[in-house]
């Protein structure tokens, strides 16, 4: 079996996510961004970029700690869902579609 080289633009949906949903624990994620916190040493209120972002997980933590977040993703599917869950805890997060292979222009938030 030959694997194509852009295996990946059809492989971030349905159960693919499903199961990196159930992988990771809330707890986990916060234990992830505290690290991230203390490592990176950023006040709050700095602008970072999460990529790839999946579904938002560490830009929704950061968000919720004062962090400007902007994440991208190439899963539509968990774009929507990170935008969804940005939207439910009043968090103003720039999430862009795309290949994190090609970032290009400048965010807004």
């Amino acid at each position: 079996m030959t694997v194509p080289s852009n295996w990946y633009e059809n492989f971030f949906h349905g159960i693919a996510l499903d199961l990196w949903r159930k992988a990771v624990s809330d707890e986990q994620t916060k234990d992830e961004v505290d690290f991230l916190v203390k490592t990176i040493e950023c006040a709050a209120g700095s602008r970072l970029l999460d990529v790839p972002c999946g579904n938002g997980r560490h830009s929704l933590e950061l968000a919720k700690r004062g962090y400007r977040m902007t994440g991208l993703d190439i899963s539509e599917q968990f774009i929507e869902e990170a935008r969804a869950s940005s939207s439910a805890i009043g968090a103003q997060i720039e999430l862009v579609l795309g290949d994190m292979r090609h970032v290009e222009g400048e965010t807004k938030i």
